[in-house]
């Protein structure tokens, strides 16, 4: 198990071997250039960082503005940091945690929401579910004696 998890670590660079880099060069193993320009695009797209292909053309400098502005507004938020009363470090093992909040009262258009939910939804009882479930998947066919033996 060892060397199982070692192996994943080195392949996706979080252990590195000293002196290592006299082997073998990591960057013989990217992509070209020329192929990874032809699948960014379609990329990006798929992760969200950019419109499908054909409505917008490709442009790396709006890619670079939009991932500092998403960088920008992550450290904006770690800087609210100290001013926060819900997150705290654990002193005994140093986690961070997050205090339970409060719930605020319920809007009135939620209690609404609620109301009109149990007109609409009908009554049941736990045995009629039981019942039901029952009658479905047939549940009852996993049940016997713990030795495996159904003779009675």
């Amino acid at each position: 198990m060892v060397f199982y998890y070692l192996a994943d670590e080195l392949r996706t660079g979080d252990v590195a071997v000293i002196g290592s880099e006299e082997y073998a060069d990591w960057s013989e193993r990217l992509l070209p250039w020329e192929q990874v320009e032809e699948k960014l695009p379609e990329y990006l797209a798929e992760v969200g960082l950019a419109a499908p292909e054909g409505q917008v053309p490709f442009d790396g400098r709006a890619l670079v503005a939009q991932l500092r502005g998403r960088l920008s507004a992550a450290a904006a938020a770690d800087g609210e940091y100290p001013d926060s009363d819900e997150l705290f470090i654990d002193s005994d093992s140093g986690v961070p945690k997050l205090k339970a909040r409060r719930a605020e009262k319920p809007r009135k258009s939620a209690r609404v929401l609620e109301q009109a939910v149990k007109e609409r939804m009908p009554e049941r009882t736990l045995l009629g579910i039981v019942a039901r479930t029952a009658y479905w998947i047939e549940w009852w066919n996993q049940f016997g004696p713990a030795s495996g033996n159904d003779r009675s």
